[in-house]
């Protein structure tokens, strides 16, 4: 077998700690420590936590979110990743794991990172491969909202459904174009939770895992672990978004799935090409159209950033004041606000 870093990659809500939880009930190792089970998702997450971290510090210095809609959060976080130190700290990590013919890591921000996993992972001796779940973006939107909190008004659940919506779309984009180059399959995560044995089958031959899986009539504790009540069915119709976003991310969906048999299709490949570009314009012409209320939002945030500042001088002097009055000194002090000022 070659040695190999198995990438699993998806937005958030899209399957990706089922995905990952049954190739390690499978025998496949995933570096701990992992994100222990929470709220949101009792089961486990099986993220390696120094992986998270990592990603997450990355991000937060390119001034991108893990789900994040705008086309060119990408070319931020590669120009960011242009010095070598995020390649040594990568480095130094996965030797800590060299012992394991293939290692598994997810994390649902790893497809902002792809080039510098597959440049890393040849530096220490493995091919990168990547693996995606897909998930609708009607389900993947409604079960943010179920997560996270639901109690908003109808303006604000537009307006979070419609940026989710697009960070979906982003997400999926980048994820699929910057795997082309590498071994890579697709996973729907409703197929695999209602059939896993086929779907990991199919999955363990096109990226040469050699999982043991069982045969049909062979029980597993993967037959109770995956159910159908982790899926939540919703449709557009349970979502609120704008038509030219839904036709956009209804086409890229139809051409993703395409590449679960072949994910070098090239007709699938063409189609989210043209996605890409017209998700691009959309983004854009939104951007213009909303030039004013984004000046309007600027300026008023520096307004409450003043207001902020001087309600906290005001305190400030106030108690000062206050404690050279008990100390039998003047109330007013003549340059004291000034001083205060330079502080």
């Amino acid at each position: 077998m070659v040695r190999s870093l198995l990438l699993i990659t998806g937005s958030g809500r899209s399957g990706t700690s089922s995905l990952a939880g049954s190739l390690a009930k499978l025998g496949l190792h995933i570096p701990g420590p992992v994100v222990p089970p929470g709220p949101i998702n009792p089961k486990g997450f099986f993220e390696p936590v120094w992986v998270v971290d990592f990603h997450r510090d990355l991000l937060r210095q390119a001034l991108v979110r893990s789900s994040d809609g705008s086309p060119d959060a990408a070319d931020r976080v590669h120009r960011h990743l242009a010095d070598a130190r995020a390649a040594e700290r990568l480095r130094s990590w996965l030797a800590q794991h060299d012992a394991h013919e293939v290692v598994v890591v997810k994390d649902n921000q790893a497809c902002w990172f792809v080039p510098l996993w597959e440049q890393v992972s040849a530096e220490v001796g493995r091919e990168l491969r990547m693996l995606t779940s897909l998930r609708h973006p009607a389900e993947v939107v409604g079960s943010r909202d179920r997560a996270w909190g639901a109690d908003r008004g109808a303006a604000e659940v537009r307006t979070r459904e419609t940026a989710n919506v697009a960070a979906w779309l982003n997400v999926l984009l980048v994820t699929e174009g910057s795997g082309r180059a590498l071994t890579r399959g697709f996973v729907r995560f409703e197929d695999l939770i209602t059939d896993w044995r086929t779907e990991l089958g199919r999955v363990s031959r096109q990226l040469g895992l050699g999982l043991a899986l069982p045969s049909p009539d062979e029980p597993h504790e993967l037959d109770d672990w995956l159910d159908a009540e982790l899926r939540t069915a919703l449709t557009w119709a349970d979502v609120d978004v704008p038509d030219a976003l839904q036709s956009v991310a209804d086409a890229a969906w139809a051409a993703s799935t395409s590449l679960l048999a072949d994910p070098g299709d090239p007709r699938a490949l063409a189609e989210l090409d043209r996605c890409h570009r017209q998700y691009a314009q959309l983004y854009a012409e939104a951007a213009a159209i909303s030039v004013d209320e984004r000046r309007y939002a600027k300026k008023l945030g520096a307004r409450t950033a003043s207001a902020k500042l001087r309600s906290r001088f005001r305190a400030r002097t106030a108690r000062l004041e206050e404690e050279l009055r008990q100390a039998g000194h003047e109330t007013r002090v003549p340059g004291l606000r000034d001083l205060l000022r330079k502080r």
